[in-house]
């Protein structure tokens, strides 16, 4: 014997809703499960998108991913958003000279990524669209491998640059400035 509980069943289909076309698991009329939403054009204007393809409950985006979209600054993205279809979990992102790919958080950089930007290269981690943590950036042929603090060297620093290898500390409130430079200029050799 059924459950008189269960509501509906869900079954794939092709729905039209008032955001536009969904095909995939529908229950009760409403898309609920797996499925993809092709945006009619005023939900293509909204959004920036053409189509999100991911989990729906009761009609209501909870999450997928998106093949492109355009954010309000201009920049592009593509890869998983959240049920407000702002970039969130592992994707990438385009803005003129810049280039992003790693971590999101509700439409912010946000934990392991590499951005590029100009001359510019940082790999580590991200909080809230800023380095922060253990990274490494390069810029100019020179490479600073340490930790950041929303933004800014703070701490201990490897620097290598084309000529040499040398420790620095750099202090937090001082952002342009080192405390103590190690210098290390020939190669080691054990005896």
């Amino acid at each position: 014997m059924q459950d008189a509980r269960i509501a509906a069943t869900v079954v794939a289909q092709q729905v039209v809703t008032d955001k536009g076309v969904f095909v995939g698991d529908v229950s009760n009329g409403r898309p609920h499960g797996k499925g993809v939403l092709y945006f009619n054009q005023e939900n293509i204007d909204k959004y920036k998108t053409d189509l999100l393809d991911g989990h729906f409950v009761q009609g209501k985006f909870m999450g997928g991913r998106v093949q492109q979209m355009t954010l309000p600054n201009g920049a592009t993205y593509k890869g998983e958003v959240n049920g407000d279809v702002k970039a969130h979990g592992r994707g990438n992102m385009t803005y003129v000279s810049t280039y992003y790919d790693g971590s999101f958080s509700n439409g912010m950089l946000h934990g392991s990524g590499v951005l590029c930007s100009g001359t510019m290269k940082h790999v580590g981690l991200f909080e809230k669209n800023k380095a922060h943590g253990m990274g490494m950036r390069i810029q100019d042929g020179v490479q600073h491998i340490g930790f950041f603090h929303q933004g800014v060297a703070n701490g201990f620093f490897f620097v290598i640059t084309p000529r040499d290898s040398s420790i620095v500390i750099f202090v937090m409130d001082r952002p342009q400035q080192y405390v103590a430079k190690f210098a290390h200029t020939q190669a080691y050799t054990p005896a």
